[in-house]
């Protein structure tokens, strides 16, 4: 299984303004659009319109100073910090070098290419990125969109060449304590249900399926189905309980 998790953002890429979705689904929603201690500096949170960027951290990882393990790997460590405009050139390199694992699976005839890490940032919610410890590179982000109460997983991507490592699951495990710390109780996303690293990961990561329930989910549904998102495999929402 590798870590490069297009959670789908695939017609995120191709769906109106107002709907963000994951799942290898990327949209844009304005409208409806091993649970560590994290080592963060403080940074601009990479938030949209609805939330002013700033320099104070918020949510779960405000107070956290602390290092990240690697559930899998005791001697691979990373710093999970909030993404900043410096960072945005390599979270666009990271997710169309993660999208190639996908499209060797997927075998589409089409493929779009990733938004901009600068369109990410315009999102209401916020990038997260995994910095290795032993180069300081940026491997991996999560990106998680907040919108009518709801934090949905819009994109997880780590680098090929860093997968299989644990990054991934350090990246999940921030983006659910961020959501907690903002007073979300779900972190939903979509998804592929038999890609190895889509459904089969996130469950080991605490997700488990679900009906779509309300309209935002609801409209996520109907613009897969309008990208014909179906026809490459069974597509899944599934969420995270926030305790």
């Amino acid at each position: 299984m590798r870590e490069t998790y297009p959670s789908e953002s695939w017609c995120a890429r191709k769906c109106p303004a107002e709907g963000s979705f994951s799942g290898r689904a990327k949209n844009r929603a304005n409208e409806p659009t091993p649970r560590a201690k994290w080592w963060v500096e403080s940074g601009k949170t990479s938030t949209g319109p609805r939330r002013p960027v700033n320099n104070r951290l918020t949510g779960g990882l405000q107070l956290s100073r602390h290092q990240v393990r690697s559930p899998y790997d005791p001697l691979v460590t990373a710093r999970i910090r909030f993404a900043t405009p410096a960072d945005y050139a390599a979270v666009e390199t990271i997710e169309n070098a993660a999208d190639r694992l996908l499209i060797d699976w997927l075998l589409p005839e089409k493929w779009p290419p990733a938004p901009s890490g600068a369109s990410r940032a315009s999102e209401p919610g916020y990038i997260l990125v995994a910095e290795a410890t032993d180069t300081g590179a940026v491997v991996g982000f999560v990106h998680v969109i907040e919108s009518d109460k709801i934090a949905h997983l819009e994109q997880l991507s780590v680098l090929p060449e860093y997968g299989r490592r644990g990054y991934g699951r350090m990246l999940v495990d921030a983006a659910k304590e961020e959501a907690r710390g903002r007073g979300h109780t779900r972190l939903t996303l979509r998804t592929y249900a038999d890609v190895p690293w889509n459904a089969p990961f996130y469950s080991r990561a605490g997700f488990a399926e679900e009906a779509p329930s309300t309209d935002f989910h609801r409209k996520l549904v109907h613009v897969e189905d309008g990208l014909e998102l179906a026809r490459y495999g069974r597509r899944v929402q599934m969420v995270a309980v926030l305790e």
